[in-house]
């Protein structure tokens, strides 16, 4: 409905101040842009301009700009697809502003045609006297988000080694242990307090990036490790059995030769890998072959299939 107020408001700002209600006012803002759709007329879905400038997200600045290119120009590179996974957090946008009924407001990134990064929030209306006019409106968010990406990275990152920390761990656990091949390697560090105690907390925290850095050379697609305590790591990783404990091998002698760097032979690391099949409780289980593997004499890993372990087993 038509606010009754806009016709005199329209005409005392024209009168008294010389301006038009709608180019000075509504359409002014440099960091909003407006678009519409007919939905009817245009499967691809085109949008074409009404007011603002594409340049200003780092677009061509055309008179049309059909939906596909927006969605081709989303930015991969940002923290919160990172967590999310690539193509987990491009359908969730793409997906949700496709979903018109529910008057869809979205923030992502898109990558410019100079290749710089721009936060947009879009937010798109359906005309309800023309159900098949859709509109578009495009705000600059750029200066907001970055510092909030910023956050979100910090509160997902161990602030010491860079590899994600508890709180990502419990949600990618909750997000991917349905998915195939699934496995749980628990890593810890063996005698890393007499390492602290030796050599100090610097060299100490120093010996943590290093491993850290290791853990990193076996990440790839979803297979990622967190560090969880002083010395604790955690590994949820999709591969086969063997691949799992040829990386798990090779960890073991990485850290071997980092011990060596810093001259403390005594430090290297056990680690507990689990085969998930009845997918229960899977990080306590490699925590329980963990420990296998410590009293077996450290230095080395554990694996073992989900089914032939049993929750009751404890450390005492």
């Amino acid at each position: 409905m038509k606010n009754t107020n806009f016709d005199v408001l329209k005409k005392r700002l024209e009168q008294r101040y010389g301006l038009d209600l709608i180019h000075d006012l509504i359409l002014s803002p440099d960091d909003l842009i407006i678009l519409f759709a007919d939905l009817s007329l245009d499967a691809d879905m085109t949008l074409e301009l009404i007011s603002g400038n594409l340049g200003t997200i780092g677009l061509d600045n055309t008179a049309t700009l059909p939906l596909k290119n927006l969605l081709n120009a989303f930015d991969f590179d940002n923290a919160y697809a990172v967590v999310a996974g690539e193509a987990e957090h491009y359908n969730a946008v793409r997906d949700e502003i496709l979903d018109f009924k529910r008057k869809p407001m979205v923030t992502f990134p898109i990558k410019g045609v100079s290749g710089k990064k721009h936060w947009i929030r879009l937010q798109v209306v359906p005309v309800e006297k023309q159900p098949t006019i859709v509109t578009f409106f495009i705000t600059n968010l750029s200066n907001y988000m970055m510092e909030e990406e910023s956050i979100y990275h910090k509160t997902h990152h161990d602030s010491l080694t860079g590899l994600f920390n508890k709180y990502t761990l419990d949600f990618h656990y909750g997000q991917r242990y349905r998915f195939k091949d699934f496995h749980v390697m628990f890593l810890d560090l063996d005698n890393f307090k007499d390492l602290n105690d030796d050599k100090g907390h610097n060299v100490g925290n120093a010996f943590l990036k290093g491993f850290a850095d290791i853990l990193k050379e076996h990440q790839y697609l979803y297979n990622r490790f967190y560090r969880i305590g002083g010395d604790e790591f955690v590994g949820l990783c999709f591969k086969k059995s063997k691949q799992i404990q040829e990386d798990a091998a090779a960890i073991i002698a990485k850290t071997a030769v980092l011990a060596q760097q810093y001259g403390t032979t005594y430090c290297s690391v056990s680690i507990g890998i689990v085969k998930a099949e009845q997918r229960e409780d899977v990080i306590r289980k490699a925590d329980m072959l963990l420990y296998k593997a410590k009293q077996l004499g450290k230095n080395r890993y554990v694996f073992d299939k989900e089914s032939t372990i049993t929750i009751e087993d404890t450390k005492s």
